[in-house]
């Protein structure tokens, strides 16, 4: 079975990204285990979540989204990367 992944970060992006992520105050200390220090998964780009069908549009039907994985224990997150005004596709 093979596993496709989504698109590659550059640098300059995850440096946008973590920048844009100490801007705005995102908690780098981990809800699981405690320890500070999370990783942006340079191959974790999602190209977006689709919306249900009953989900009212506000800008489309997707976002792009960024996955963060702890360094400890490996807990994952997702941040929408609109809401901070980033469009990887756009770059």
């Amino acid at each position: 079975m093979s596993q496709e992944q989504g698109p590659t970060l550059s640098p300059a992006q995850i440096e946008q990204i973590t920048n844009a992520f100490a801007t705005r105050g995102v908690n780098p200390v981990c809800p699981t285990c405690g320890k500070r220090g999370f990783e942006i998964a340079s191959y974790g780009l999602e190209a977006g979540y689709e919306m249900p069908p009953t989900t009212p549009r506000l800008g489309g039907d997707s976002f792009p989204t960024v996955v963060t994985i702890c360094r400890n224990c490996g807990y994952v997150r997702s941040h929408n990367l609109a809401a901070p005004g980033i469009h990887p596709s756009q770059q």
